[in-house]
C-alpha cells in the first residue's frame, strides 16, 4: 500500500454578518428638522380623524376636520395671494369638504344663499384660522 499524504483541507470562515444600524427616534442631526417622519404622520393623521359638523341635508351631516395641516394654510395662503381668493375657495373645498358633502350641496335644491355663504366661510375660516396673516377670502 502506498503510503497517503493526509490531504488538507481548508476552512473559510464567513465574515459575521453585519448587522443593520438600530432605528433611532431620534434623527442624525445632519438631517435638521425631519418634518416627515412617524410621529407626524400619526399626528396629522389623528388631526385629520378629529372632525365637527358643518351642514346636514336629508337627515345626513357632513363634517370638516376640527384642525388642519399648517401645510394646507401655507397652501391656501399662497393661492390667495397669488391667484385670488376663488383659488383659496376652491382649495379650501376640496381638502375639507368629501366629494359625497360637495355633491350633497350642488344637489340641495333648499340651498339659500346665506347657507351656501355660511359654508364657504365656515371652509375659509378652518383652513385660515384667525392670526394667519394675509387675506381671508
Amino acid at each position: 500500500m502506498a503510503a497517503s499524504t493526509p490531504r488538507k483541507t481548508t476552512t473559510t470562515r464567513k465574515a459575521p454578518a453585519k448587522r443593520a444600524p438600530k432605528a433611532t427616534t431620534t434623527p442624525p442631526a445632519e438631517l435638521g428638522i425631519v418634518l416627515d417622519d412617524a410621529g407626524s404622520k400619526a399626528a396629522v393623521a389623528a388631526m385629520l380623524d378629529d372632525r365637527e359638523p358643518l351642514f346636514t341635508i336629508g337627515e345626513v351631516t357632513y363634517t370638516i376636520p376640527k384642525h388642519v395641516p399648517p401645510s394646507w394654510t401655507l397652501k391656501a395662503y399662497t393661492l390667495a395671494v397669488t391667484e385670488g381668493e376663488s383659488a383659496a375657495m376652491v382649495f379650501a373645498a376640496q381638502k375639507l369638504l368629501t366629494d359625497e358633502a360637495w355633491t350633497a350641496l350642488g344637489d340641495c335644491d333648499t340651498l339659500t344663499q346665506d347657507g351656501l355663504n355660511a359654508v364657504l366661510k365656515a371652509l375659509m375660516d378652518r383652513i385660515l384660522p384667525a392670526g394667519v396673516i394675509g387675506p381671508k377670502a
